[in-house]
């Protein structure tokens, strides 16, 4: 069966990191055609090769008009599976082929509710949590919608020393605690504000509660930069001011977005970090660095609004358990700073509730193996 996969925009978020994993686990039956140039790497094409093919970005509303052979070409194929084919930039090919081949939705976020009526135009909608399955199955009854937990790759769970050294080397850290943020640092549009949803201004505003002052401590800004468009400098620029107004010396905060942010070595920076942050303030559909970190043996530090919570075997709040020991992560009832900082004293002050906490995680996140994953998509999307 050979899957044609439709990807205008590229990063390295986790639905992206999804398709990667699809190219690995399904040599020679997947080929993903996207707008974005510089992924050099077997089974990519670029959309712009087709012929007749255009985008006009008249008031960042993409349109892309097919021709009849760039609608040859992606039909050539038993399936076309088109990763957030609900969003507005592409719906105008998923019009232009719908009823043509049978076309796969994955959703990875919340839909806002513009977006609702593209789902009519796919057969099946996969995501990537049951968070976003009940927002769907309320919202649009009858619609199919299936979950398919992504996998991680082999790399996370297998440390290596030279290569974690050699990191240390880079950055310039050798004998402080390190803490790793791994999400963006532009803020994004929500209910008619820009927020910052993965809880960086949090996390700083907590270490500048005096935990800094018990141990030499560093926080690795290591997600990427910025939402396609922005300005990456700009973003960079903002966080060191919000750091300095907050009271936090700049100097504890590294940024390693353009070394080891690439998805092929984000796993390094994961094994050299000692606690990994993710304090969404608001829904994180899934939250794929979690699990990724999870099979590094690291604690992460989470809240209630992180949908990767649900593959937890000890799902109850950090704070609530008596045995921590037993827990596989750290979850926290919200954002709040002062819930940051109340957890990593603990855990800072206690090596070896981390090392048992990332020792249950890893075992969790071993259940998320290429072999789960391939036959989940085989018996989910290829049998659909």
């Amino acid at each position: 069966m050979m899957i044609n996969v439709i990807k205008t925009d590229f990063g390295i978020s986790g639905l992206d990191s999804h398709i990667i994993n699809l190219l690995e686990l399904f040599p020679g039956k997947i080929r993903v055609f996207t707008a974005v140039r510089g992924m050099n790497r077997s089974g990519f094409f670029y959309l712009d090769e087709l012929k007749n093919f255009s985008i006009s970005n008249e008031n960042k509303n993409l349109n892309h008009i097919l021709s009849k052979t760039a609608i040859d070409t992606l039909i050539d194929c038993d399936l076309l599976y088109v990763p957030n084919g609900y969003r507005e930039e592409n719906t105008a090919i998923v019009k232009q082929l719908r009823g043509r081949i049978p076309i796969i939705n994955r959703c990875g976020n919340l839909a806002q509710e513009k977006e609702l009526a593209n789902f009519k135009n796919f057969e099946l909608t996969v995501v990537p949590s049951n968070i976003i399955k009940k927002d769907l199955d309320n919202r649009l009854p009858g619609t199919i919608v299936k979950v398919v937990y992504n996998y991680v790759p082999d790399r996370f769970y297998e440390y290596n020393v030279e290569e974690v050294a050699s990191f240390k080397r880079d950055i310039g850290i050798q004998d402080s605690v390190i803490l790793l943020y791994p999400g963006r640092i532009s803020s994004s549009y929500h209910k008619g504000v820009y927020t910052h949803r993965k809880g960086i201004e949090e996390i700083i505003l907590s270490l500048t509660q005096g935990v800094l002052d018990k141990q030499s401590i560093v926080l690795l800004v290591g997600g990427e930069d910025v939402y396609q468009g922005d300005n990456p400098k700009q973003a960079r620029d903002k966080l060191i001011t919000f750091a300095k107004t907050a009271g936090l010396d700049s100097s504890r905060i590294v940024f390693i977005q353009e070394t080891y942010c690439q998805y092929e070595q984000f796993h390094i920076a994961v094994q050299a970090s000692d606690i990994m942050l993710h304090p969404n303030t608001r829904v994180e559909p899934f939250g794929q660095a979690v699990l990724e970190s999870m099979a590094c043996g690291k604690p992460v530090v989470v809240t209630i609004h992180t949908g990767s919570i649900e593959i937890s075997r000890n799902n109850k709040v950090f704070f609530d358990q008596k045995n921590k020991g037993k827990l596989d992560m750290v979850i926290l009832p919200s954002s709040d700073p002062r819930n940051i900082l109340r957890a990593m004293e603990i855990l800072l002050d206690n090596k070896k509730l981390r090392e048992r906490i990332g020792a249950n995680a890893k075992i969790t996140a071993s259940s998320f193996t290429k072999s789960y994953f391939k036959d989940k998509f085989i018996s989910t999307v290829l049998s659909s």
